[in-house]
């Protein structure tokens, strides 16, 4: 993406974004780094384990939000 914004492409740059921006909503909505942990582990890339101490990982409700959008994600980025 940044490669595009430097070349101008400004079309592509925003097709990427708009791919990121489901996650990002969770992230704002719920918790930016609760949500970025747990959603490599929901989409399958890797176990990323407990949280650190005094966090906490996402609740069931949380989860089943985030799950499909960071596997969707993923699914994108792999067709690129």
């Amino acid at each position: 993406m940044l490669e595009l914004l430097r070349g101008q492409r400004w079309e592509e740059a925003e097709r990427i974004r708009s791919d990121y921006m489901p996650l990002e909503d969770c992230r704002d909505e719920i918790s930016p780094i609760r949500v970025l942990h747990d959603a490599v582990t929901l989409a399958g890339i890797a176990d990323m384990g407990p949280m650190l101490p005094m966090l906490s990982g996402l609740d069931e409700k949380s989860r089943d939000r985030v799950a499909p959008v960071a596997r969707r994600l993923l699914e994108i980025d792999r067709r690129r």
